[in-house]
């Protein structure tokens, strides 16, 4: 996906005093940290990777400058 097709308000993690993340909305945050890497794994159930279409699991990290992770996720598929 190309960045520009991005919401503004999605392409940042919005983190209050302690760390914590929050929605870009919330008068609370204090800091605004952008996302400049999404890196997508998709993986079978032995942990290689293949295509997205054959995944049993795909994780998600987001990073932002530095390589400071921001968020990470994994997905199951049925």
């Amino acid at each position: 996906m190309n960045a520009d097709e991005v919401p503004m308000r999605r392409r940042f993690v919005y983190l209050d005093r302690t760390g914590k993340e929050l929605e870009a909305t919330d008068t609370n945050a204090t800091e605004r940290v952008p996302i400049v890497e999404v890196r997508m794994t998709p993986t079978d159930g032995d942990g290689h990777v293949v295509p997205r279409a054959q995944a049993r699991l795909i994780r998600i990290k987001e990073s932002g400058p530095d390589n400071r992770v921001l968020r990470s996720t994994t997905l199951r598929k049925n």
